[in-house]
């Protein structure tokens, strides 16, 4: 139906098309940077837009690692959720690895849930933190008396929130110091069931990356 200047189909085709753009443009992945640094040696940085992302296994200066990130899957949700494997050293030494999911857009994010835990041995301590539009929201620091334990804070955040991110500061205190650690962001408390499928699939990734073989990054 076409009034003077204007059809109806046409207009009405345009807004269905508007529509399924602007739902397309909510699912699309947003950016998942990850970045290690060690004093004396480049930053090493590497950065993707897959929505879940294994870095395999790095020897980067005095340590091995591998990591892995798993992004909300929409960039109208904040959700990040970040496991560090095998971070070991051959001497004491002291490493920085930073997860950040940019290109987000969540209007009203609401309150948002950080989850700790860290795991390891020959560790002087892990601070763990999160972080909002460059901002830091929470943080918690293991040492050799919580090792194993799980903190959480929930914290108000006003949006629109256009980034999120994780760090870890890692210092082990002799050769052969290991650290298995995870951090989450979430925008609602998990369910029970799904802190199970989410870490049950944090393993499998963790096995597979024990299979492969070691990946040599050298810096000029």
């Amino acid at each position: 139906m076409c009034f003077p200047g204007v059809c109806v189909m046409k207009v009405w085709k345009l807004l269905a098309g508007a529509a399924i753009l602007a739902a397309g443009a909510a699912q699309a992945n947003a950016t998942i940077t990850f970045t290690f640094e060690q004093a004396g040696q480049n930053p090493f940085v590497i950065s993707t837009n897959n929505n879940i992302y294994s870095t395999g296994i790095l020897n980067y200066g005095d340590f091995q690692i591998s990591a892995t990130a798993l992004g909300s899957g929409s960039t109208s949700k904040p959700d990040l959720a970040t496991q560090t494997f095998d971070i070991s050293t051959a001497k004491a030494a002291t490493l920085t690895v930073r997860v950040e999911q940019t290109g987000l857009n969540v209007v009203d994010p609401g309150s948002l849930l950080s989850t700790f835990t860290a795991n390891g041995s020959g560790l002087e301590s892990v601070l763990e933190s999160t972080y909002v539009n460059g901002v830091e929201l929470a943080s918690q620091n293991f040492g050799t008396n919580n090792l194993g334990a799980t903190f959480s804070s929930s914290n108000p955040v006003a949006g629109p929130i256009t980034s999120t991110g994780v760090s870890y500061l890692i210092k082990t205190s002799q050769a052969g110091g290991f650290a298995n650690s995870t951090i989450n962001i979430s925008s609602a408390v998990p369910e029970p069931a799904s802190w199970a499928t989410m870490m049950a699939g944090f393993g499998v990734l963790g096995f597979a990356l024990r299979r492969r073989r070691n990946v040599a990054v050298s810096f000029g």
